[in-house]
C-alpha cells in the first residue's frame, strides 16, 4: 500500500486479500455499487466524482468479481486524482467524505488508518 509517481502522474498502489469469488457482476450492479459510494458514471470507462476517477472496471473484463453473496471485489482498478494529492487525501480524511459512512465498505476503519498514514508520508514529501 502506498503511493508512486510514474511519468509525473501520481499512483495509489493497493493490495487485495484473496477472494474466493469467481461470479461476474453486471453492470448494473457495478454501477450501483459505485453510485451507493458517491462516484458517478461519467463515461463508459470512468466513473468518479470532483477528487478522484475509477476506470478498468466492467463487467467485460476479469477486474470485478463476485462472491455467492453478492459482495463486489475491484480487482486493479486505475485510481486517478482530480485534484492534488494532499486535497484528495483531506478530503478523504474529512467528515465531508460520505464514503466512510456508507455500509459498502466493510473495513473503512482500517482503510482510513492507512490513508492517515499516507498523509503523514505526503506531508514529509511536500
Amino acid at each position: 500500500m502506498g503511493i508512486s509517481s510514474i511519468h509525473e502522474d501520481v499512483r495509489i498502489i493497493l493490495s487485495q486479500s484473496f477472494c474466493e469469488a469467481s461470479l461476474i457482476p453486471t453492470d448494473e450492479e457495478i454501477t450501483a455499487h459505485l453510485k451507493a459510494l458517491g462516484l458517478n458514471k461519467e463515461n463508459n470507462y470512468y466513473f468518479g466524482n470532483e477528487y478522484l476517477a475509477i476506470t478498468d472496471i466492467s463487467s467485460e473484463s476479469d477486474n470485478v468479481l463476485k462472491d455467492e453473496n453478492g459482495v463486489l471485489y475491484f480487482i486493479d482498478p486505475i485510481i486517478k486524482l482530480k485534484k492534488s494529492a494532499p486535497e484528495v487525501i483531506d478530503w478523504l480524511l474529512s467528515d465531508n467524505c460520505y464514503m466512510w459512512n456508507n455500509d459498502i465498505l466493510q473495513d473503512s476503519k482500517r482503510s482510513k488508518n492507512i490513508i492517515t498514514h499516507i498523509k503523514n508520508w505526503l506531508k514529509k514529501l511536500f
